[in-house]
């Protein structure tokens, strides 16, 4: 007689030491907002951020993450290809020394891109203090994430280099039509030259389950 087999935890967005997620994430194959429908990377990270952080902690009201990096969020941030295509473009007309340069003295002042901290709240409590997993979601990639956030929220683009940016917006996962309502508080804070403090407070509300 063999033993059953044990299911093979889920690896987590949230590293949660002693909390494997043995449950499978709800499915997103699509998520919609308004008329649009979604199918890229940060369609599929906030429902499963959402999800994670609620099914070890139900009455979580908020999640706040932070980074530190160089970088502002802007529209560009929306196609990461098509900003590659862009910077490739623009490096064919400069001075390669000159851009490997000035590349490593700012990996060398910066270092690579660091973890996205996450903190979830009850409240004014802080429930759960961590990280994201770093081989998931890098501070660098955060900035992609945040800004599906403003695009979602019909925040116009020229505003979107303000230090305080509030928004919301209802998204719709499919399969199985569950409502999410995400409404967000972007905090944008300049620590020293060339380095910003980026605080992002997401309250979620899910219906339809």
């Amino acid at each position: 007689m063999t033993d059953k087999p044990q299911d093979e935890p889920v690896s987590r967005l949230i590293e949660i030491p002693g909390q494997d997620l043995l449950t499978p994430p709800r499915p997103c194959n699509v998520f919609v907002v308004g008329n649009k429908a979604h199918t890229h990377s940060a369609a599929r990270f906030w429902p499963r951020l959402v999800d994670e952080s609620l099914q070890v902690f139900p009455l979580l009201t908020h999640i706040q993450l932070t980074t530190l990096t160089s970088e502002r969020i802007s529209p560009t941030r929306l196609d990461p290809q098509k900003e590659l295509t862009s910077d490739v473009e623009e490096l064919l007309h400069s001075d390669l020394e000159s851009v490997i340069q000035n590349t490593m003295e700012e990996l060398e002042m910066l270092g690579p891109p660091g973890p996205v901290t996450v903190g979830l709240m009850q409240g004014p409590d802080e429930i759960h203090s961590g990280a994201l997993a770093l081989e998931s979601v890098d501070a660098e990639t955060m900035i992609y994430l945040t800004a599906w956030l403003l695009e979602w929220s019909d925040i116009p683009h020229e505003i979107w280099h303000r230090d305080d940016i509030d928004g919301q917006f209802v998204g719709r996962v499919r399969p199985g039509e569950t409502a999410y309502l995400m409404s967000f508080e972007f905090r944008n804070r300049h620590l020293s030259e060339g380095l910003y403090r980026h605080t992002l407070t997401v309250r979620p509300n899910v219906a339809g389950d």
